[in-house]
């Protein structure tokens, strides 16, 4: 197994949970919610992740967060699509 993905599994475990506290702690900070948005992308979990991202655009009218929210949208589209 190649070591930079252990890393890489190892750091999103770690952080995980702690924007899980964030989002709890504050749950009007966009940014918080747009990095439990990342984690969840980064498993591959595109459900939670469009719920957070979906959040964090709520929050910040940011363009950048909406972007992103309907860009794991649209990948959930393709994916129910492919099925």
């Amino acid at each position: 197994m190649n070591s930079k993905f252990v890393y890489w599994v190892i750091a999103v475990a770690l952080t995980l949970p702690i924007f899980n506290e964030l989002v709890k702690e504050y749950p009007q900070d966009w940014y918080a919610w747009a990095g439990q948005g990342d984690c969840f992308l980064q498993l591959n979990d595109l459900s939670q992740a469009e719920r957070s991202f979906h959040r964090a655009a709520e929050l910040s009218h940011e363009p950048r967060a909406t972007q992103e929210w309907e860009q794991i949208r649209a990948r959930m589209s393709g994916s129910s699509l492919a099925h």
